[in-house]
């Protein structure tokens, strides 16, 4: 699997491995399985998030509707937010080795079970405010697993082409 410019192998992206430099079978099988898993993972979020909010919201009576389209235009300002975190990260793809590093710290935060920092309010408050996490979601992350190239591909391409020119 190395690249005909050197001898020595392509670097490893997270999700991607070595496949990305090839694009073979197993790219694409792997490319599907994390849109697919992208794409449930938003609308689980956003499934439950207006179910928690309808929940949460039915006794509002005149100031549901208010709620609602406040809650729906916070998701679009998040989705927004999104986009442009999505283009900053395109503009400066990280290199794989900054790549591991990310996906390393945070899988090591999750395991060391980090705690919110308002206890119980901030759990609720984020359960309300999920469809807002999924618009941010719809922003960031859906573009980035629909486009030709991943910002790790990127990322790992020009990093492979500076360094073999």
């Amino acid at each position: 699997m190395a690249s005909p410019a050197s001898s020595e192998p392509v670097e490893a992206i997270p999700l991607l491995g070595r496949s990305w430099y090839r694009r073979g079978a197993g790219y694409w099988l792997r490319r599907v399985g994390v849109a697919v898993y992208y794409l449930l993972i938003t609308a689980v979020v956003g499934g439950l998030g207006a179910a928690i909010f309808s929940a949460v919201s039915a006794s509002w009576g005149q100031w549901r509707p208010i709620a609602t389209v406040a809650l729906i235009c916070a998701a679009v300002i998040a989705a927004g937010f999104g986009v442009r975190d999505f283009r900053r990260k395109l503009a400066a793809p990280p290199t794989p080795e900054e790549a591991r590093r990310k996906w390393n710290r945070a899988g090591s935060a999750a395991a060391r079970g980090r705690s919110t920092p308002f206890g119980l309010l901030g759990l609720l408050l984020g359960l309300v405010l999920l469809p807002v996490t999924a618009g941010y979601l719809l922003g960031a992350v859906v573009p980035d697993v629909f486009s030709p190239r991943t910002i790790n591909e990127r990322g790992a391409w020009l990093n492979h082409t500076r360094r073999h020119p």
